[in-house]
């Protein structure tokens, strides 16, 4: 029997369309996106979402009318919310069968600053209450997604955006004539802390190491990072690149000796993981969403947020010590297979939803109290 899911989304997210891809590639399964916008890939059905109708007549019952007229089309075996917000409660009003709902990161870290009337903020709660399950990327999420919603655990799924990792392996041996490569592959915001980055630098080449850094983004923050490269007299070392498209991200971390995040917020560390799956060793700050995605001391460090000087002390430890930088690459592609593989995470959504369409599965699945066994990943010493 074919399911069909029903996603209603923005199809331009890339977790959005990593999501739907896959599941339009599975057999058994069809891909249906309600949105506004044409999703830019083919394996899916498209139906666009018109919300017409008298404007006296509120927008809630319009919308919840154009979703209604999109379900009967389409006749989904379930539909899953993806985001937490206000435009999705018609969706839920229109809707009586099998619901998920994933939550991404903003919408729950910033839920009371937002700006919401209370009645949005009732709303979005009916939402999580509403859903047979709601999964969330990462342990800290799922947990603000129960506080937020009242929700209890059995209800709330931790379905991490894994890693490839045929496509995110090492081709070809890290360089090893005395460079080290820096790298930091995150949008140049406030968030991310990429000025962080450059002072941590500066501190290294004050003591003579040879390197060379890079950051791979774009944003609001460009600028002043080009003008502090500049004023620390780093523009034959350090380059601010822009974004690249994902697919190509593998030779970017294959550049790399070490990766560098520095934010002073996260809510989930994929470019951590694809790192790791690279052999990439992380120096990364212990912030919520950070901290679930390496192992301190294994596969990387965790440092304080907004501490260069620490984030520098900790490079020059793996900058003298090739041997540590080697066994730390390794633990880190053995930690994201045991617990980040994309197959393994979209097979674990897999069964949420075949759990709530009728066929249960036996597989267990991971909950956000659930450890991970650091000692089965390697044995570098801690710091």
């Amino acid at each position: 029997m074919t399911r069909r899911l029903c996603y209603v989304a923005n199809p331009g997210w890339p977790h959005v369309e990593k999501w739907a891809r896959w599941f339009a590639g599975r057999e058994g399964y069809e891909v249906h996106i309600v949105s506004e916008s044409r999703p830019g890939y083919d394996e899916v059905r498209w139906h666009p979402l018109r919300i017409e109708g008298p404007r006296p007549l509120p927008w809630t019952i319009r919308a919840q009318r154009a979703f209604a007229a999109a379900f009967k089309a389409i006749q989904p075996s379930l539909v899953h919310l993806h985001n937490l917000e206000y435009g999705m409660f018609p969706a839920a009003l229109a809707w009586r069968g099998p619901m998920v709902l994933t939550t991404y990161g903003l919408d729950i870290t910033r839920f009371e600053s937002r700006g919401d009337s209370w009645r949005a903020r009732m709303a979005k709660r009916h939402l999580l209450r509403r859903a047979e399950a709601v999964t969330a990327a990462s342990r800290f999420l799922a947990r603000r997604t129960m506080e937020i919603g009242g929700l209890p655990e059995e209800k709330v799924f931790v379905t991490p955006f894994g890693v490839d990792t045929r496509a995110f392996s090492r081709r070809a041996p890290a360089r090893t004539d005395g460079l080290t490569v820096l790298g930091m592959p995150k949008d140049i915001k406030p968030e991310y802390a990429p000025l962080d980055f450059i002072r941590a630098f500066e501190l290294l080449r004050r003591k003579g190491r040879r390197i060379r850094g890079f950051i791979q983004g774009e944003g609001p923050l460009r600028a002043q990072a080009e003008g502090l490269v500049q004023e620390l007299g780093l523009t034959e070392m350090f380059e601010i690149r822009g974004r690249v498209p994902l697919q190509n991200m593998p030779q970017v971390y294959e550049e790399m000796n070490i990766c560098v995040l520095p934010s002073l917020q996260e809510s989930f560390g994929v470019a951590a993981l694809e790192a790791q799956s690279m052999e990439v060793p992380v120096v990364a700050s212990r912030v919520e969403g950070l901290s679930e995605v390496l192992v301190d001391g294994v596969t990387g460090f965790h440092v304080p947020p907004a501490a260069p000087e620490i984030i520098a002390e900790r490079l020059d430890r793996l900058i003298l010590d090739p041997a540590l930088l080697d066994s730390m690459g390794k633990a880190g592609r053995r930690f994201v297979e045991q617990h980040f593989d994309w197959e393994v995470n979209a097979r674990a959504m897999e069964d949420i939803y075949e759990r709530h369409i009728g066929s249960p599965q036996k597989r267990p699945l991971l909950r956000c109290g659930d450890k991970f066994e650091s000692s089965r990943i390697g044995n570098a010493s801690r710091p």
